[in-house]
């Protein structure tokens, strides 16, 4: 499983908001063309959702981000030969780094 932005929900936050992309962008502690990236190729990450939640607190996550089930089509084959989707952040990963590092 992944997660995925629903990009017409964040895009009518954002409008709620008035807010600009470089204003949003700063909101969440990421850069312009980083919010770019997400609305037009999904491409979340950890510090998006991080800033999400710091940026919002007041809002569900799950009303923005929506659990998928990862299919074999999902995958490319990048440059390296490797598979990786570039529209997910597995729901897994997350778990893992959720967790932490008690030495760090």
């Amino acid at each position: 499983m992944y997660l995925k932005l629903d990009v017409e929900k964040f895009n009518q936050l954002q409008y709620d908001l008035n807010l600009t992309d470089t204003a949003m962008a700063n909101r969440l502690g990421i850069n312009r063309s980083h919010l770019w990236k997400i609305k037009n190729k999904g491409n979340i990450g950890e510090k998006f959702i991080a800033g999400f939640k710091s940026a919002f607190p007041y809002l569900t996550i799950d009303d923005f981000f929506l659990a998928q089930t990862l299919h074999s089509s999902d995958t490319v084959k990048s440059k390296g030969g490797s598979n990786r989707n570039n529209n997910i952040i597995s729901i897994s990963q997350k778990k893992k780094n959720k967790g932490g590092n008690k030495d760090e």
